[in-house]
């Protein structure tokens, strides 16, 4: 039986597999790439997931049916993994029967690309502050997508295993500790992963925030240009009840943000009659962008700030999500956190999917209460796989079993 690794993204997932010669690869789906949209629509009874979607929505753009585009929008799920609830509702569907299409989508896909591979077994991973009941709702919804087992695993912690295993360099040999910082569209983690004995070990909870990603930027961005265009274009436009085709494509306003200082944009009155014109500056997206990147940063600080005071390793702090790419972020993360190494994967997406593979053949416990123990001779706490008291020098009995 083989296990299939997910990263379930609120805005895409990836997925990824061991190779007969032990590889973790990413899943490419057919005709695609590694990044599969995390959207359904249920426009005009059909159920319509991932890529279909999106192509979908092009095809209408271009046909300029407005009317067309409105009515398939309202049937258009996005970002299902922040908005998830209990009892929860949508074009008719529960959240669970939802996530489930998804899932089951992602799981059709690579077995067509893996083929003849089935996959029974599956590593599912979640956002650090994800509360029981949503890791029940996805992990019930990922059995009705046909996997026999499902395990659950946080995507920060997922993130450090993909990419020293994977992604990293010789060097990362030598690595003895690293600080995951995944800033994803909807939510954020943070994690401190060292390797003791050849063996990852997670001395502290992952930390995050289950409502705080790149969608809040593109929401403060959708919010500020609606402002500036409405003396211009009118009130078509609202902040309640957001455009989904104006929110997608101040992601995409977003993103080239990332490279360039400036970029001119248009918007249109719903009618078409009127158009907004404007230079959008990098420097005026940041001053949007500082409480959510704050958050994100304050989050970091307090567990980079537990690992120096316990005397662990750091070596660098590890870039992952797509909007951890935004140049902001960086920035923010050295002012707060000097001194110390910024790296990225290479390919921000796949990390964490290519951790959940390789979990699926080496596990490790997550249990941070384990990992410590209190020196004999003087109190302080140290961890368990220590051989020595990083304080007083002596024999860790509880590791050696010496006096």
């Amino acid at each position: 039986m083989s296990t299939l690794g997910i990263d379930f993204g609120t805005s895409f997932s990836t997925a990824s597999y061991i190779t007969s010669d032990g590889t973790p690869k990413a899943v490419k789906f057919p005709g695609h790439d590694t990044k599969m949209p995390s959207l359904v629509s249920y426009y005009n009874n059909q159920t319509i997931v991932g890529y279909t979607v999106t192509e979908y929505l092009k095809q209408i753009s271009i046909s300029g049916q407005d009317q067309l585009m409105e009515d398939f929008m309202k049937t258009t799920i996005k970002s299902i993994k922040t908005n998830l609830s209990v009892n929860g509702q949508r074009c008719g569907h529960s959240h669970r029967e939802i996530v489930t299409t998804i899932i089951k989508h992602i799981k059709t896909e690579s077995e067509k690309s893996c083929s003849p591979i089935i996959f029974d077994n599956l590593v599912l991973t979640h956002p650090a502050q994800f509360e029981e009941w949503k890791k029940d709702l996805i992990k019930t919804a990922a059995i009705a997508a046909g996997f026999n087992n499902v395990q659950l695993l946080p995507e920060p912690v997922s993130a450090a295993i993909g990419y020293l295993r994977c992604l990293g360099h010789s060097d990362l040999s030598k690595t003895k500790g690293l600080l995951v910082y995944d800033l994803g569209a909807g939510t954020f983690d943070v994690a401190y992963v060292t390797k003791q004995d050849g063996h990852f070990i997670v001395p502290f909870p992952p930390n995050g925030d289950a409502h705080c990603g790149g969608d809040n930027l593109d929401d403060a961005l959708y919010e500020l240009l609606i402002n500036k265009a409405r003396p211009i274009i009118g009130n078509g436009y609202h902040t309640e009840e957001k455009d989904l085709g104006l929110l997608f494509r101040c992601r995409g306003w977003k993103e080239m943000l990332s490279t360039l200082d400036k970029i001119p944009i248009s918007i249109f009155s719903q009618d078409m009659s009127k158009e907004f014109k404007y230079d959008l500056t990098r420097d005026e997206f940041e001053q949007i962008a500082k409480p959510t990147i704050r958050r994100t940063i304050n989050l970091t600080k307090a567990i980079a700030d537990d690992v120096k005071n316990n005397r662990l390793p750091l070596d660098f702090i590890l870039l992952i999500g797509g909007s951890s790419c935004i140049p902001f972020v960086e920035k923010s993360l050295k002012a707060a956190i000097p001194d110390i190494d910024i790296r990225t994967t290479g390919d921000a997406d796949i990390a964490v999917a290519l951790g959940a593979s390789c979990y699926a053949i080496s596990p490790i416990e997550i249990n941070p209460e384990k990992e410590w123990c209190y020196c004999m001779y003087d109190g302080k706490k140290i961890l368990r796989s220590y051989n020595f008291c990083i304080y007083c020098g002596k024999h860790n009995f509880i590791k050696t079993g010496k006096f």
